[in-house]
């Protein structure tokens, strides 16, 4: 049984990331006092969720498994499509035919389409993992720290402070992924040690307080850009590290934890349609409730309801529907690898490689003489 601390770090992962989510519900409307504040801290903390997941994946290490690759894609599809009609049903003026015809088109093709960056993200991070864990495998110590410490300031370091950013996708995207993977790797192989609860409480207040304070105090000139809240900047990353090592020594067992940290993706692909029904239905933020000293109340209710729901709804599909997902994602599996014998059979890959290689033949001109 894995070790509960991690799996509570990854429940702490998700609701980190409703926070964000439970931002953007309200961002349109004028928010004072003491809720401006709680929105300024649910935005310092939303971003660092996915580079919990990330780190945490990279701190256990992941394989290529077909199975568990088109387990996912399969769950994915079945509450993309689910809730592309269900919009459809609770807001026709808001999707149209061929707004429904193209939120369907991404709810089949969800990698293809990005239609969850994150989801996109793990699965090529899935499918190419024997290749990303080269160099964890063949570099040394000093080599693989020298990679990570070289992507870090490239992709990391230089756009927390410049105006310039070279991948220009706010460290949602696979470069930032794999880099925070290969940061979980390195912390596992070379420096899994017990970091004291106070140091890392100081750590995080430190970061967590830097990330808060630019939300009020931006600075911005011709080249400098002080950017703390993206998913790339250094105190994103510093508090997700911290937060790993406050919780993978925490030692202690629970079956409901590790029950629940099971359900993560299924709440985390659940978690934006879910809100905005729940928004319709219950909660009705207006400027009322925004302007109202109820608001981090409201919000943190709105946090906890959509985890509860989302909660239920994926322990509900895995109850009805994990079998069938077990057997179809299987027999897939099985009809992908007939498929790939066969053309390995018939040479199919050599002849493209052979036709890549044919030199093109010059076409004489008829009118030469």
């Amino acid at each position: 049984m894995r070790k509960s601390g991690i799996e509570l770090l990854r429940i702490l992962g998700i609701f980190c990331v409703i926070s964000i989510h439970a931002c953007g519900i309200i961002e349109n409307l004028p928010v004072q006092g003491a809720g401006a504040e709680t929105v300024r801290l649910l935005n310092c903390l939303g971003n660092v969720g996915v580079s919990i997941f990330i780190l945490i994946s990279g701190y256990f290490g992941v394989k290529r498994d077909w199975l568990k690759i088109i387990r996912l894609e399969l769950m994915v599809v079945f509450y993309s499509v689910c809730a592309a009609v269900l919009m459809r049903l609770v807001w026709p003026q808001d999707y149209p035919r061929s707004e429904i015809l193209l939120l369907l088109e991404q709810s089949v093709l969800p990698v293809l389409t990005r239609k969850h960056w994150y989801f996109t993200c793990y699965i090529c991070l899935l499918v190419f993992a024997p290749y990303i864990n080269l160099p964890v495998e063949k570099l040394s110590r000093k080599g693989f720290g020298t990679l990570i410490l070289l992507g870090y300031f490239l992709f990391g370091l230089a756009p927390t402070f410049l105006r310039f950013e070279i991948m220009r996708d706010g460290g949602k995207g696979l470069v930032n992924m794999i880099l925070l993977y290969y940061i979980g790797r390195y912390i596992r192989l070379y420096a899994d040690w017990k970091m004291k609860r106070g140091a890392c409480i100081l750590l995080l207040t430190v970061f967590l307080g830097l990330a808060w304070i630019s939300t009020f105090i931006p600075v911005r000139t011709m080249l400098f850009a002080l950017d703390f809240l993206n998913d790339y900047s250094f105190t994103m990353t510093g508090i997700a590290v911290t937060a790993l090592y406050l919780f993978k020594d925490v030692c202690f067992t629970s079956k409901g934890v590790n029950r629940i940290a099971a359900h993560v993706f299924g709440i985390y692909i659940l978690n934006e349609p879910v809100m905005r029904l729940l928004n319709v239905w219950i909660f009705h933020f207006d400027e009322n409730k925004t302007a109202g000293k109820l608001l981090p109340l409201w919000l943190t209710a709105l946090i906890f309801a959509v985890f509860i729901c989302c909660l239920i709804l994926d322990v509900l599909r895995q109850s009805l529907l994990g079998k069938t997902e077990k057997v179809l994602a299987g027999r897939i599996r099985e009809a992908a690898g007939a498929a790939i014998a066969v053309l390995r059979e018939r040479k199919i890959p050599e002849r493209i490689t052979a036709l890549l290689k044919e030199e093109p033949r010059k076409i004489e001109n008829p009118n030469h003489q």
